[in-house]
């Protein structure tokens, strides 16, 4: 923690109530139990994910994101509509115009 967090948490301490010494190692044993609990959770998804990839057939998902967009590419550039610019005219030497 920055010192300037440590500051604000034991100033709000001080203002909640003036809590003693004995209550300011509860509030450290509190947010390490808070500590535990969110690396508890955590471990705990990482364990879990690592059981099922191993033990399951889980398809590789940055393949099926390649794919679909590699669809989406195709389809926008077949229905995609034409452009407004107007395109050079071709240099051919017929000249349409002349009587």
């Amino acid at each position: 923690m920055s010192l300037l967090a440590i500051k604000i948490i034991r100033g709000h301490a001080k203002k909640a109530g003036g809590r003693s010494s004995s209550s300011s190692s509860e509030g450290k044993k509190s947010r390490f139990m808070g500590l535990i609990r969110s690396s508890f959770s955590f471990s705990m998804g990482a364990l879990v994910g690592v059981y099922i990839a191993q033990n399951y057939n889980v398809p590789n998902i940055q393949g099926l994101i390649n794919t679909g967009l590699a669809m989406a590419k195709q389809m926008e550039h077949a229905y995609r509509k034409p452009s407004n610019k107007k395109k050079p005219p071709a240099d051919d030497d017929t000249d349409y115009f002349q009587t």
